[in-house]
């Protein structure tokens, strides 16, 4: 029968096995550290022979942009009222009635009114040639009205509803004239005023000048008439040293006497 242990010898047995417990954990995370060590080794050589990552400029730049072909305001009916886009290569902004036609537009070249048929009513920009202007009743060409800041001076012209000016204001350089024009365009009133001259003339259908007012430092007042051929046939004025000066010319078969 085994002899039972005294209580010196079970407290010896304890501290054994403690320390042989100790031994073994010692053991146990030195075995975790060697597993772990070799699986970071070849990971941190993997990450070693990798590029960095590169970062071109249009990445960069597009990282802080938004890009849209189209962009649409709609009404509480879904209609599209009002567009941001590029249209024919040409950005704007376009406005949209409630039938879904372009009412107007705003881009590079100006801003454009049309009417309810799609026809251009109103153009404030630039027209071609690089003259800013305002067209009112059609485009810089078919307009009733047009304002022209034009390198030479300013232009007011009024237009028929076939386009043909029949009323013209105009400055260039230090002479301003006014005009009026018959159906076919031909100038039928001339107003011209300068610094030293001043000059009316009026015409008939075929663009013939048949009288002429004129009041200037070199010839005096004087009203001249002509004929249909555009020559003098008679005058009446005041020369430079005030005397009434009458000429006349007498044609008789063909001939001037």
């Amino acid at each position: 029968m085994e002899s039972s242990l005294t209580p010196a010898e079970i407290e010896a047995r304890v501290r054994q096995l403690e320390t042989q417990v100790q031994r073994l954990r010692r053991r146990l995370f030195m075995l975790v550290a060697i597993l772990l060590a070799g699986m970071l080794v070849p990971v941190a050589q993997f990450l070693r022979q990798q590029p960095p990552p590169q970062i071109s400029r249009d990445d960069s730049a597009r990282s802080d942009r938004s890009s849209t072909r189209d962009l649409r305001l709609v009404d509480d009916l879904g209609r599209t009222r009002v567009a941001l886009r590029v249209k024919n290569r040409v950005p704007g902004v376009y406005f949209y009635g409630p039938d879904g036609a372009e009412r107007m537009s705003l881009t590079e070249t100006g801003l454009l009114a049309r009417g309810r048929d799609g026809s251009v009513q109103a153009h404030l920009g630039i027209f071609p040639g690089g003259t800013p202007g305002l067209a009112l009743g059609g485009d810089n060409v078919s307009a009733q009205i047009t304002l022209r800041a034009n390198a030479e001076g300013p232009m007011l012209a009024l237009s028929d509803s076939t386009s043909t000016p029949r009323v013209l204001l105009r400055h260039q350089a230090s002479e301003t004239g006014f005009h009026l024009f018959d159906a076919d365009g031909n100038e039928r009133l001339g107003l011209a005023v300068s610094a030293p001259n001043t000059q009316l003339r009026m015409s008939d259908s075929g663009a013939h000048v048949r009288v002429l007012l004129e009041d200037g430092p070199s010839a005096g007042s004087r009203i001249s008439f002509f004929d249909s051929h555009g020559d003098a046939r008679a005058s009446l004025g005041l020369d430079l040293f005030e005397q009434v000066v009458l000429d006349t010319v007498i044609s008789t078969a063909g001939e001037n006497l």
